[in-house]
């Protein structure tokens, strides 16, 4: 079995490269091909540092429960521009320390048929998940929020390889993707998973934009031999709200809220019965732009994290209960220029229920400190 596994993931880590050389080479040969409005030669990306100091009962911080931790992280983006009408990305990442510290996590060509009208093709982020699809470049917290981390999620968000067709009719935004339904989190695809994802968002104000995904992920029927795996499939939402309003000439007031659904993803046994996944995330801050030298911006932050995960139960048993939440306060500051920011933050992560062998076993809650310094380019 490990060899068949190791064996899939050598295929899938193929199919990757392959992706990537076939994305590298003909952007090189378009390049040649294109009038003077080529840019084939555009970076960006940034670099992080990190300390953290982890609260004395995490559960899941090695070596020890109580310890600290340096890490590093770079991401590097290359975003060549053949003409006004083909343009693409490649981009990788390098985290120290990680089991996987290099990894390729966009290769895709776009293809503007109109101002109005692209096609995309290629190793993407799945348009589900505002907290997923943000630039980390971006955030006001040196971590995503919750709902765009685990098990639950990946199995709606992520990168996977994909086409999307995306509409932009202002202020309205469409994205329509269909994908192979296994992601970067699996080792090569079964060539039956699929989903389908759409995405709406909506601009009713200069400062303010709601949206909403649908996901749709499944099997057909399966037949290996004489057995027959039955079709099944589950749905997903996410809904979003973010609003940048400007209070003052130097001042804005920034709010993120997102709720999501995420259906049990497989069928469950005969007597059991499931119930979804669901989270929620509220984020404010207040961002002071400062006329000096040396401190360009300030932003004091604070987010509430929520998840309840997937839940299987015996029928007429009562449901679990596991909710997990997260308290993160980040204080934000630009030094020297908009680029440069030092976050200083503490995050509180709330008591929870887990479950082994069908017992329950109350897992404590803990504090992180933490100090995030991050450069873009």
């Amino acid at each position: 079995m490990w060899f068949l596994l190791s064996k899939l993931r050598g295929v899938y880590s193929m199919k990757r490269t392959i992706v990537v050389l076939a994305v590298f080479a003909l952007v090189a040969f378009a390049g040649d091909m294109v009038s003077g409005s080529s840019d084939i030669t555009k970076f960006t990306g940034y670099g992080t540092f990190r300390w953290t100091m982890y609260g004395e009962d995490s559960p899941s911080v090695p070596p020890t429960a109580s310890s600290t931790n340096f890490s590093t992280s770079s991401y590097l983006s290359w975003v060549p521009k053949l003409n006004e009408y083909v343009d693409g990305k490649v981009a990788v990442t390098v985290k120290t320390p990680s089991s996987s510290n290099f990894n390729v996590c966009y290769a895709y060509l776009n293809l503007h048929f109109t101002e109005n009208l692209t096609l995309t093709g290629g190793q993407l982020n799945i348009p589900f998940g505002y907290a997923y699809t943000r630039s980390g470049g971006s955030m006001y917290f040196a971590d995503r929020s919750m709902l765009a981390g685990g098990d639950q999620f990946f199995k709606y968000g992520g990168k996977d390889n994909m086409v999307m067709l995306t509409g932009e009719f202002e202020p309205v935004t469409v994205d329509l993707a269909l994908s192979n339904g296994n992601g970067m989190r699996n080792p090569a695809d079964t060539t039956v998973n699929k989903q389908f994802t759409a995405r709406l968002a909506v601009d009713p104000a200069e400062w303010l934009t709601v949206g909403g995904s649908f996901a749709m992920i499944g099997n057909p029927d399966i037949e290996t031999g004489s057995d027959t795996t039955e079709a099944f499939s589950s749905n997903g939402m996410d809904f979003f709200a973010v609003a940048n309003y400007p209070v003052s000439p130097t001042a804005t007031l920034r709010f993120v809220g997102e709720y999501g659904i995420l259906g049990y993803p497989v069928e469950v046994a005969e007597g059991w019965e499931s119930s979804n996944a669901s989270g929620m995330s509220i984020m404010a801050g207040y961002d002071m732009d400062l006329d000096g030298d040396v401190f360009v911006r300030i932003m004091p932050a604070v987010r509430y994290d929520s998840v309840n995960p997937w839940d299987a139960v015996l029928e007429n048993a009562d449901p679990l209960e596991d909710s997990m939440t997260r308290l993160d306060f980040c204080l934000n500051v630009g030094l020297f220029s908009s680029k440069n920011t030092l976050q200083i933050g503490v995050r509180s992560n709330g008591e929870y229920n887990n479950y082994s062998s069908g017992q329950e076993i109350e897992v404590d809650g803990y504090t992180d400190f933490y100090t995030n310094w991050r450069m873009n380019f």
